[in-house]
């Protein structure tokens, strides 16, 4: 009888990348992300694939031989773990060449830390909890400034201003995919205007101060990912500008940044003219999605918000101005769109549930083109901790 260990190499190989490959299809909606990868890095459960891996280490040396580079691939380190982590890269550098992604909570991770994952071929990192202090500034420097194999970029719980950000954006040598999750923080230094109800001073939003920062990126941006961490009464500022992004195909947006009471009905001037894919989430429970204004639809009244129309004017547009777009989904907490239609969700989900179109705006998407998905009420509690760096980002 032949054991496991009698096995040539190539097939103990194709034994450990069968367990490697043991994983759930997990898609965690773009606005629970922050939260989840703040999580990953106090705790989290290991999950049954990595518990065979971690099985098979300790099976023999000829075995961690083979498993310990499945184990540096994708890095999750735990507050409190950094010395360790540092202090076993540096004695074995070898390990640096097999790091794909990692995830560091950056309050803690150590500056020369850093430096290491710079030699690395690292493609993804996360960065949770980023300040004005932050160790990466040193990315300033032009020996280290575009020479980083970083393809997607994740600041989670991002309070840094923009000379921390720009930095830390010169570091990738052709950054794809960004995730900015944005905390109120940010905004303490940026200028603001008198809150209509309060009088109180309104910090604005920080979306100039962000796209100033990826102009090292521009040109090979594909996907943006916005999300933030601070009350939506904080609803004050220009949108996002990314009319220039050429490139960009990809938008995940929190519904404030790129519709604000000033101008949202003219949102589509803001969005890039290749654009692919928009989903927008709306995260004030309170708020109604107003697109249904000026579609005449019946049940509906007209309330002249400022903040309607910018479904209708973007779809208008899209023959002429935004000829690739070709899915929108619109994500909404509430159980209804707008409680003054009387038209219910389909029973199809427990938690997200899609939304039946009336006609008239169906028959507008289908005449542009454009797949439109609007999703309703709030993802069902989940124990995200469970989750592995791998399945998620």
């Amino acid at each position: 009888m032949v054991h496991l260990l009698d096995l040539p190499d190539e097939l103990l190989l194709m034994v450990i990348q069968c367990l490697d490959n043991d994983r759930p299809e997990i898609s965690l909606n773009f606005w629970n992300l922050p939260r989840w990868c703040s999580q990953a890095t106090k705790r989290c459960k290991r999950s049954q694939r990595v518990q065979h891996l971690h099985a098979l280490l300790l099976v023999s040396r000829r075995f961690h031989s083979f498993v310990e580079p499945f184990f540096y691939r994708d890095l999750r380190v735990e507050e409190g773990q950094n010395a360790e982590l540092y202090n076993t890269l540096t004695q074995n550098p070898r390990l640096l060449s097999h790091i794909k992604s990692a995830i560091i909570n950056s309050s803690t991770f150590r500056r020369d830390g850093y430096n290491l994952l710079w030699k690395s071929p690292i493609q993804t990192l996360t960065l949770v909890k980023i300040d004005n202090l932050h160790p990466l500034e040193y990315v300033s420097q032009d020996d280290r400034a575009g020479n980083s194999s970083i393809q997607r970029l994740n600041l989670m719980r991002c309070s840094a201003e923009i000379p921390v950000l720009t930095a830390i954006l010169r570091w990738p040598a052709a950054l794809k995919a960004i995730h900015y999750d944005v905390t109120d923080q940010s905004r303490r230094h940026l200028p603001g205007r008198s809150s209509w109800n309060t009088g109180l001073r309104v910090p604005t939003w920080p979306c100039p101060s962000f796209v100033q920062a990826l102009q090292s990126q521009k040109a090979t941006l594909q996907e943006i990912t916005m999300t933030r961490q601070f009350p939506p009464e904080a609803e004050e500022g220009p949108q996002i500008e990314l009319c220039e992004f050429g490139s960009l195909s990809i938008l995940r947006i929190t519904y404030a940044f790129i519709c604000n009471w000033g101008n949202s009905h003219d949102a589509w001037k803001s969005l890039p003219p290749n654009l692919e894919t928009l989903e927008v989430f709306y995260d004030d429970e309170d708020w109604e999605i107003e697109f249904f204004e000026g579609w005449e639809l019946p049940g509906f009244t007209d309330l002249d918000w400022e903040g309607a129309q910018w479904l209708r004017n973007l779809l208008d547009r899209k023959k002429t101005q935004f000829s690739k777009l070709s899915r929108i989904t619109i994500r909404n907490p509430r159980s209804d769109p707008d409680n003054d239609l009387d038209i219910w969700p389909s029973e199809t989900d427990e938690y997200m549930r899609p939304w039946k179109l009336p006609d008239l705006i169906s028959k507008r998407c289908r005449d542009a083109g454009v797949e439109l998905t609007v999703l309703v009420e709030e993802d069902p509690p989940s124990s995200i901790e469970d989750y592995d760096a791998i399945d998620i980002l």
